[in-house]
Parts: structure tokens; C-alpha cells; sequence
């Protein structure tokens, strides 16, 4: 996975952590480019063009994302990328595009995402490589299940799956 920021990094865990979602792209173009250049003229919005060539640019949107119900569109900028009048004009192309194509698309920023969840899932992801545990699967599965049952937290969760499948403390 290509992620341009903490940001898109933090999103993506959520992502991959869901059942919902089926399938993940990044950096996914607006590829049809004359559609996105005429919403952009009919918005009244200068489209973003190579400097050197005056080519015009073909914009991507962060995520796309495949679930149950269909494809989702979805972008991250940090909330202070939203005072930014050329960030703005820029979303609103993505935004007229993606609904002419009947995606549901969306603006993702750090309020919407849950810091400590993302943090037990990014810790959980660095450990699914750890050569240390001979079935990591299993032990990731079972903390999982565990931690999905309530409130409970990730470390209580590795502590209970230490003691169910015999492990020495720590090594979950």
C-alpha cells in the first residue's frame, strides 16, 4: 500500500481492521479526464494543470473502498487542509465527480478517527510478522475475539490469550 501521510496511514488500519470492507485501493484516479475537466469548468474552477506542459493533472482520491454495499469513496486532509480555498476547490471537483458516477464519497480529518483504536491496530499489524509466536493467525484471532467482546483493553486481551494458550508473559 502506497499511503501519502499519518493521516491516510491511520485511516487505512480502520479500513483493514473493518468486516465491512471487502477490497482496498489507494491513490485511486478520477480517470475519466474529460468529465472531471468539465465539472471543474462548470463549477468555475481552474482544473490543476502541469506548470511546465499546462497538461492537466489527473486527480486521485485516497481511498476507494469496496464493501457490502458497494464502492465508497473516501479522502483525507487534516482539518486545517479545509481552510485552504485551492484544497477546497480541488475537493469540490473530486466531490461533483464522484457523484456523477454515483459513489458515495466523503472527507475524512483526524476528528473522525478513534486515536486509541488505531493505535491497538496498528500495534496488532506490526506484530502479524513477528517471528517470535509460532502461529501468530491464531493468537491474533484469539486477542481479537477477546478484545471485540467489550470494553476491554488490547494489552488486557494479549494478557488473557497469554494465559489461555500457555505463553510467558509478554510474548503476545
Amino acid at each position: 500500500h502506497h499511503l501519502m501521510s499519518t493521516g491516510e496511514k491511520n485511516y487505512f488500519y480502520l479500513l483493514e481492521w473493518s468486516d465491512e470492507i471487502t477490497d482496498i485501493r489507494e491513490q485511486f484516479p478520477l480517470a475519466d479526464l474529460e468529465l472531471a475537466l468539465r465539472l471543474a469548468a462548470e463549477a468555475g474552477i481552474r482544473y490543476p494543470r502541469d506548470l511546465v506542459s499546462a497538461f492537466p493533472y489527473v486527480l486521485t482520491c485516497d481511498f476507494m473502498v469496496r464493501t457490502k454495499d458497494g464502492f465508497k469513496a473516501r479522502t483525507v486532509k487534516s482539518s486545517s487542509a479545509l481552510d485552504n480555498t485551492r484544497t477546497l476547490e480541488k475537493l469540490e471537483i473530486e466531490r461533483r465527480y464522484w457523484a456523477r458516477k454515483g459513489i458515495d464519497w466523503k472527507i475524512v480529518t483526524e476528528r473522525e478517527l478513534p486515536v486509541v483504536k488505531i493505535r491497538n491496530i496498528e500495534w496488532l499489524h506490526s506484530a502479524s510478522k513477528t517471528p517470535m509466536i509460532p502461529d501468530v493467525a491464531m493468537i491474533t484471532d484469539a486477542i481479537c475475539q477477546y478484545y471485540r467482546k467489550g470494553d476491554v483493553s488490547i494489552y488486557d486481551a494479549a494478557a488473557w490469550v497469554e494465559i489461555q494458550y500457555g505463553l510467558p508473559k509478554g510474548r503476545s
